[in-house]
């Protein structure tokens, strides 16, 4: 099994070269005026460190450590309505707006996690909406989808 962990590895760190080539090919700029490039290359940058540690990990650690940090069976059953939460908040956002959609999106994936607290799964999806509406509309003055409503 501990191959299969490095040479998982391995992909993604080639994975993040390749993207951090395309970046750089796009123009990575400066902090205060970025690029085309800049936020991909970051993002390539954290994943090649990330590669690079689990690489390491695997193979000092040995194939028991490894094992350890497998997925739990548990959660294997959330990932697909994950998945799909996701894929139709893609769908819907256009329709229904930034706030309905992803309040409903926050809905759901905290109601992965703890399925039974409707209530605290309801106000912790709308503070999430709210601050990060009021975050990246408001105060970094970014355009979201509007929906019929206006919001």
């Amino acid at each position: 099994m501990k191959i299969y962990e490095q040479a998982g590895g391995m992909f993604w760190l080639f994975f993040a070269a390749l993207v951090m080539a395309e970046s750089m090919r796009l123009g990575l700029g400066t902090p205060a005026n970025p690029g085309a490039g800049f936020v991909t290359f970051v993002s390539a940058l954290c994943l090649g460190f990330l590669s690079l540690a689990h690489i390491a990990r695997t193979t000092f650690q040995g194939a028991e450590a490894a094992d350890d940090a497998a997925l739990p069976l548990a959660a294997v059953p959330r990932v697909l309505p994950s998945f799909i939460a996701l894929v139709l908040y893609a769908l819907v956002l256009p329709l229904l707006g930034y706030g309905l959609s992803t309040f409903a999106l926050m809905f759901v994936l905290f109601w992965l996690v703890q399925p039974k607290r409707y209530v605290l799964i309801t106000l912790l999806a709308f503070i999430s909406t709210a601050l990060t509406q009021l975050i990246f509309q408001f105060l970094l003055k970014s355009q979201f989808p509007v929906g019929p409503w206006g919001f």
